[in-house]
């Protein structure tokens, strides 16, 4: 997330513990279905059974199929077991359906019975715990082919095949089964690849995304001990993107903006999503690769906001939208990257990311411009193929190993790739570093030193801070002048003279008064802290105020009712200049104000 300033995954896996004489858990059996099973199917009812849940929907495959029951799997996480009745061993039945559903976990159960009477429902249905976590569904199939069914929608189109009860031909059944064991073999071999691929990335170190929040947390570090990780004249001098200040040439701010944030909640929400993408699509494209990707998309994401941001912003989200934009590229256009067991979890995974982060690009004092620009880059990047190209895909022979279906746990870079990728880490630091210097943040606490300066432009002079740049402002209701920037420079200060004759003691009564009335309450996100107090300054009726707004910042104007103008100053102290700018700093610069007589000849 890229913060502004106007200048005003996948969750957790649930894991067990086992203790004691505790029996191990029921479990899925990894073997495919054998080719023959030793079960007529056109007197069994187990048999016909299996065959209308199997058939009733795509995403039912048999698991293991064997005379005392059968083992399918509905989706990914629903387990559906078959069991024959046995009169004869009735109570034993009982107990191992409790024991099964107690122990069973992983995901919902559907737990099937066929043959008996009524008799054998109700053992079903008292087998069934009363306290459990687990969702649990039953189905009875009588001898007389009545259906029972509690809790089972999850398998309703299995229910409404089951009603009907097909009796499978011999050629059915046998192409149920291979079909069966085809599936359930591509299932184990797409699990392999997928643990293959997992194994291969995770010998891979995401060095690039540790380095560069390592420095991110660094220089939020020095914000803070600078003056402030929400100061504007902390960010400002440090490199904060500001499109006035990259027109008068300072272009580092396009990149340095991206090592700043702005608030301990805005460093810890993107550090942590540079962590979790980053770590994860390093390790797939390799660190050349993925440092232009970051780079590239920070810039692309400054490029826009400086063509629309009004003010100024902080924050990696350029880069990090650059990396949202890559993964779910990735995720819809693997290209032969992602292992097929992987591709829907990060289509989803993509789609909550973006959505998500979608929304918050829309909350006030959000930089969406560099949102979008940063994740429109990285979208392209890899559509394009251009950090892609040259990658080794899933099932490509390996030099190490000619029979690997894993890419290799090293991810080929040439010398181009490498020295691009070099360029732009050297970028990256290079405008970090000049912002740092240029900018000189440590000097903001040093207290700010008075030396009388002439303007010609409003026929008087007072003490302003020395060296600072005065700018006339262009006007021609009013004479003006702004000495510095005052989201920057300690000390800077707006001042205006507004001529006019206030030698009448009645007018001047009735200007402080229209004055003071004006003032209050105050600009829009302030509170009054002093004021309006009416003063002497300079030797003529002045009148002092001061606002507070929710950033910290405080706002002191002083204006003096001179015979010949009202002359207004207009001052900021930032939290971060407490100590470099006295209270009270508006109301003394206009006490030192001293007409000066004619043309002084002075062209500043």
């Amino acid at each position: 997330m890229r913060d502004q300033n106007n200048g005003k995954s996948s969750g957790p896996s649930r894991g067990s513990s086992q203790g004691g004489n505790t029996k191990p858990r029921f479990r899925r059996p990894p073997t495919t279905p054998p080719a023959k099973v030793d079960l007529p199917p056109n007197s069994s009812l187990l048999a016909r059974a299996v065959y209308a849940s199997v058939t009733s929907q795509e995403n039912v495959r048999l698991v293991d199929l064997q005379p005392q029951g059968a083992v399918l799997s509905v989706g990914k996480k629903t387990t559906f077991l078959w069991l024959p009745w046995n009169e004869q061993r009735a109570q034993d039945l009982a107990a191992h359906l409790e024991a099964i559903m107690e122990r069973h976990s992983g995901g919902p159960l559907i737990l099937g019975l066929v043959g008996g009477s009524s008799h054998a429902r109700e053992l079903l249905e008292k087998a069934r715990p009363e306290k459990t976590k687990t969702k649990i569904g039953q189905i009875h199939i009588a001898d007389d082919g009545t259906l029972w069914n509690r809790d089972a929608g999850a398998v309703r189109k299995i229910l409404d095949q089951l009603r009907s009860l097909p009796t499978p031909s011999q050629e059915d059944w046998r192409g149920m089964i291979e079909e069966s064991a085809k599936g359930r073999a591509e299932a184990l071999e797409s699990h392999a690849e997928a643990v293959g691929f997992s194994k291969s990335i995770q010998a891979r170190r995401p060095i690039v995304t540790w380095s560069l929040a390592a420095i991110i947390l660094a220089v939020f570090g020095l914000e803070f001990l600078l003056g402030g990780t929400q100061s504007a004249p902390v960010l400002l001098r440090m490199g904060a993107l500001s499109p006035e200040h990259v027109r008068d040439g300072e272009v580092w701010r396009l990149l340095s903006c991206t090592f700043l944030h702005s608030g301990l909640l805005h460093v810890g929400f993107n550090t942590y999503v540079l962590v979790l993408l980053g770590a994860f699509l390093e390790r797939v494209l390799g660190s050349w690769r993925f440092l232009l990707l970051y780079g590239l998309s920070c810039l692309a994401g400054s490029l826009v906001s400086f063509a629309f941001l009004d003010g100024f912003s902080v924050g990696a989200s350029g880069g990090l939208w650059g990396l949202l934009g890559a993964q779910a590229v990735l995720a819809y256009r693997p290209v032969g990257l992602l292992p097929r067991a992987m591709i829907p979890g990060a289509q989803r995974a993509a789609m909550i990311n973006l959505g998500l982060n979608l929304f918050a690009s829309f909350r006030p004092n959000v930089d969406m411009w560099a949102h979008f620009g940063g994740g429109a880059m990285g979208g392209a990047l890899i559509l394009a193929g251009l950090v892609t190209r040259g990658l080794p895909r899933l099932g490509d022979p390996q030099e190490n190993d000619p029979v690997s279906p894993v890419a290799s746990p090293t991810v080929p870079a040439g010398p181009g790739l490498k020295l691009a990728g070099a360029a732009t880490a050297a970028t990256l630091l290079i405008c970090l570093a000049i912002a740092l210097v240029s900018g000189q943040a440590w000097n903001l606490r040093n207290p700010i030193e008075l030396t009388r300066t002439v303007l010609p432009e409003l026929g008087f002079s007072l003490s302003l801070p020395e060296g600072i740049e005065l700018t006339p402002i262009p006007s021609d209701q009013i004479k003006g002048v702004t000495a510095g920037d005052l989201r920057i420079d300690p000390g800077a200060a707006i001042l205006l003279s507004f001529p006019g004759d206030l030698s009448d003691p009645a007018s001047l009564a009735n200007e402080r008064k229209a004055l003071q009335k004006n003032l209050v309450p105050g600009p829009t996100g302030s509170e009054i802290v002093a004021g309006p107090e009416d003063t002497t300054l300079a030797g003529v009726p002045a009148v002092t105020i001061s606002y507070r707004f929710e950033n910290g910042a405080e706002e002191e104007v002083a204006f003096a009712f001179h015979p010949q103008a009202l002359i207004k100053v207009d001052t900021v102290r930032w939290p971060a200049l407490a100590q470099a700018v006295p209270k009270g700093y508006a109301a003394r610069l206009l006490d030192s104000l001293v007409w000066v007589p004619g043309d002084t000849g002075v062209n500043r």
